[in-house]
């Protein structure tokens, strides 16, 4: 009962934001140009008893150009939207390894605003 329900308020979070990778023609990127093209949906989720604003940041990575759709988002309490999010990377410069990250920061009335990282692994052409 009482632990139940303990673990569960500890552990829900106040918001949720995930990057979740778009699938084109079949392909988990493409190849545009000199360019490999990475396409995500950010999925925003307010768990607040009320209305909040999301504001998104592109933290990485720096060689990569990162075009979000909306970079201010308001949402009502227990709402949710889908962002369109697309990563471009030059081919000389795209490595396994790198991930895409953006900062999530929900504005709270009080003042202490909460912050998430959303990252996803960038995918593309193996080097030969």
């Amino acid at each position: 009962g009482l632990t139940a329900f303990t673990v569960a308020v500890t552990r829900r979070r106040p918001f949720e934001a995930s990057l979740e990778r778009v699938v084109q023609s079949g392909r988990p990127y493409t190849v545009e140009g000199e360019r490999v093209h990475n396409v995500f949906t950010l999925h925003l989720v307010n768990k607040r008893p009320g209305p909040r604003t999301f504001t998104v940041a592109v933290t990485g990575p720096a060689a990569a150009e990162t075009v979000v759709a909306m970079t201010e988002v308001e949402l009502a309490s227990l709402a949710d939207r889908r962002v369109p999010v697309h990563v471009y990377v030059p081919l000389d410069a795209f490595r396994a390894g790198l991930r895409s990250e953006l900062t999530v920061v929900c504005r709270e009335p009080e003042g202490d605003d909460l912050s998430r990282l959303a990252t996803a692994p960038l995918l593309g052409p193996t080097r030969r």
